[in-house]
């Protein structure tokens, strides 16, 4: 029996130099020495809105980013609007419908965005929280005949089976919730039915 619980990586996109100036995922953003006074959030995803809040909470004037005008649109629509409020009331500024056109870091250390509305957006630092991809990738699982799907999410039965019988996956490799509580308990589940319990 094998079980593949190698978990997950924040994506980076193209448009975004990382490692170049202020421009930060949801783990090197862990890393930060101080607390910004302007952070950009580019994505209204959990994570983004999480470390939104956190910062917002901390001293930052946090500005949130998203193509879509729906903060975690996966939730009751009233559920949404009434987080969405909270967030406002807090002092979040939200910039619905925008995607990040260009991402420059300046000499002065800040970080200038270019939106696609034309506006210009400059922060302290930036969190680019884009959604996260599967750790599959140096696995080779087509060698074994297991199937993935986009970001390298694997699919499973509600036995959290692969497509190959004998081969198990469980937490952030299989997608969505993707949570520390539930990816305990998916592995639970996978290892009782694996030894017939």
């Amino acid at each position: 029996k094998i079980f593949i619980t190698t978990g997950s990586s924040p994506v980076h996109p193209g448009l975004f130099p990382f490692g170049h100036g202020e421009i930060y995922d949801s783990d090197t953003i862990l890393r930060l020495d101080r607390i910004p006074k302007t952070l950009a959030v580019v994505g209204a995803g959990v994570i983004g809105a999480e470390y939104g809040c956190t910062f917002r909470a901390l001293g930052s004037e946090v500005h949130i980013i998203d193509g879509r005008d729906v903060l975690l649109p996966f939730l009751d629509a009233e559920v949404s609007q009434a987080l969405a409020g909270a967030f406002q009331r807090s002092g979040i500024i939200f910039h619905w419908k925008e995607d990040v056109q260009k991402c420059i870091p300046q000499a002065s250390g800040q970080v200038r965005l270019e939106l696609s509305s034309g506006k210009l957006l400059t922060a302290d630092a930036v969190l680019v929280a884009a959604g996260r991809q599967s750790n599959t990738g140096k696995l080779r699982l087509e060698t074994a005949g297991v199937e993935t799907g986009q970001r390298g999410i694997i699919a499973v039965n509600e036995h959290f089976q692969t497509n190959i019988e004998n081969i198990y996956a469980a937490g952030d490799v299989i997608g969505f919730p993707a949570l520390a509580s539930t990816s305990a308990e998916q592995a639970r589940r996978a290892v009782r039915h694996a030894l017939g319990l």
